[in-house]
């Protein structure tokens, strides 16, 4: 009987925060940071150059037009290349760029080095991604990236804040000296990882072989991963909209808070990544997607009718909530349903269909926006989350 209960042993899961997975968490929260430092204060910076808003307007956006371009042949290289050479590449980038930007001082050369940074970011973003696809267990694949996610929303929450803090105390240069030094940290402790996929990659040879002249077209017929991405499209196309005006808007109709509409939703986001990860890994998964984009779309409608601050930060609240259950289950989903040597293609398309959603929709809502009303915009911007739950709902019933 004894040696029957010897025999027996508990399965140990294993665990999501390894060393590497640590890591990884420091080395995009960081350069993450680096790159949030300018979200409020690059426009100033253009104006105190003698730019004007619209100048300010192309050179903030070319950071996702570069990181675009690049993020498909990045995808490439990262699954022919191993992960942690490329991610060193686009932090060194960033320590170049971030150090240029204190010595060629003009509106031509911030335009150029602006660009250079989007690819740097789209390298390190696209690689950090798939680094983490490569550390979490699978079976723990979305609650892991839950948590990872929480180290790309620590920047967007405090990076805007302690740039403004830089540039009203020390002024822009130390505001690139930061990023520089915040960059150059990020890239030390990226010696310290462990590339797993070219570390298992023998194992996946013949699979690489395979896949590798088709292996983009693929992707692009595989549902999982065109699904998901078209649905977070329809939700960052409406959200780059509260990005772009919320503060206009605000003013407009004398809402006060809305300086931390983005803190706050940002906290949120982190808080329920943190409490409630391992409870949404026990819910069901559709019923949790369905409600995470009702919360997003209450976000939407709220905003349109608000009539005083605290609406606009419960507002804040409902996106935090749903963005922080819908953007990791829907990145699962994607990295679930392809092979280890092409995790790298299909986190680029994915992330791509944010650069997409990010660069043209705040064109395209501006439009709205100045044709008809900010309480027409907003209610579009709803309409596409509803359209997004529309997206999900037929797919399921399909597959």
């Amino acid at each position: 009987m004894n040696e029957v209960k010897s025999k027996t042993k508990t399965v140990t899961k294993p665990s999501i925060f390894t060393k590497d997975f640590i890591l990884l968490m420091g080395v995009t929260m960081l350069s993450g940071t680096a790159i949030t430092t300018q979200m409020g204060t690059l426009p100033l910076y253009v104006k105190h150059l003698g730019g004007s808003n619209a100048i300010s307007g192309i050179i903030v956006g070319i950071l996702g037009i570069a990181a675009l371009i690049f993020r498909l042949p990045i995808g490439y290289l990262l699954d022919r290349f191993g992960r942690k050479i490329i991610l060193e590449i686009g932090l060194i980038i960033l320590i170049v760029d971030f150090s240029a930007l204190n010595i060629w001082i003009s509106l031509t050369s911030l335009l150029v080095l602006r660009f250079i940074q989007g690819i740097g970011d789209g390298i390190q973003s696209t690689s950090t991604g798939s680094f983490a696809a490569d550390i979490i267990p699978p079976d723990n694949l979305t609650e892991g990236l839950g948590y990872f996610s929480i180290a790309q929303s620590v920047p967007q929450a405090f990076g805007p804040m302690i740039g403004l803090t830089i540039v009203d105390h020390l002024g822009f240069q130390y505001l690139f000296g930061c990023g520089a030094l915040l960059s150059l940290l990020a890239f030390g402790l990226s010696f310290q990882l462990k590339d797993h996929y070219l570390a298992n990659r023998l194992t996946h040879k013949s699979d690489m072989v395979n896949h590798d002249h088709h292996s983009l077209r693929s992707l692009f017929h595989n549902g999982a991963i065109i699904i998901p991405s078209t649905i977070v499209f329809l939700i960052c196309l409406a959200n780059s909209g509260i990005i772009a005006f919320i503060v206009q808007y605000a003013r407009q109709n004398h809402l006060s808070g809305s300086s931390y509409y983005f803190l706050v939703s940002s906290i949120v986001t982190i808080l329920v990544r943190i409490f409630s990860n391992q409870l949404l890994a026990a819910l069901n998964q559709r019923l949790t997607i369905v409600i995470s984009i009702l919360l997003i779309a209450s976000d939407f409608f709220l905003i349109a009718i608000a009539t005083n601050g605290f609406q606009l930060l419960l507002a804040a609240a409902f996106y935090g909530a749903g963005i922080a259950v819908l953007l990791p289950t829907m990145n699962a989903i994607v990295l679930n349903s392809v092979s280890t040597t092409q995790k790298g293609s299909a986190t680029a398309i994915f992330s791509a269909a944010l650069d997409v959603a990010y660069g043209g929709g705040v064109i395209v809502l501006g439009f709205i926006a100045s044709w008809f009303s900010f309480f027409i915009m907003f209610l579009t911007c709803g309409s596409l989350a509803i359209l997004a739950l529309g997206v999900w709902g037929v797919w399921q019933m399909k597959v």
